[in-house]
């Protein structure tokens, strides 16, 4: 039998963590320029994708989304640079994780 190593990734502060859900909703709103897209595009209710937001800001103490009020133009939402960044290390880290495990195999 043989068994495969797997594992989660979240980032960590007093104040709270970041895992892959929020990094999908990043991606989410980054792709789709809107909260209420991503939101509909992941199957998950746009108060919900609100809050994961907002708490994530909370944890880091920066603006990890930057939106902007409707009107003739339109309204839309926006990776802020910390935002941005946050999305990159996570994959970096999973990327180094998935390397580190890519040829370990347990054999039983």
């Amino acid at each position: 039998m043989s068994i495969k190593v797997k594992f989660r990734i979240w980032l960590e502060s007093e104040r709270g963590r970041i895992g892959r859900r929020l990094i999908k909703l990043l991606e989410a709103v980054e792709e789709t320029g809107s909260i209420s897209s991503a939101a509909r595009n992941l199957g998950i209710p746009y108060h919900i994708a609100w809050r994961y937001i907002k708490k994530a800001e909370e944890c880091l103490g920066k603006e990890l989304i930057r939106s902007k009020k409707g009107g003739p133009g339109g309204g839309g939402s926006e990776l802020t640079e910390e935002g941005k960044y946050i999305v990159s290390l996570y994959h970096k880290i999973e990327l180094v994780f998935k390397r580190l495990i890519e040829d370990l195999r347990i054999d039983l």
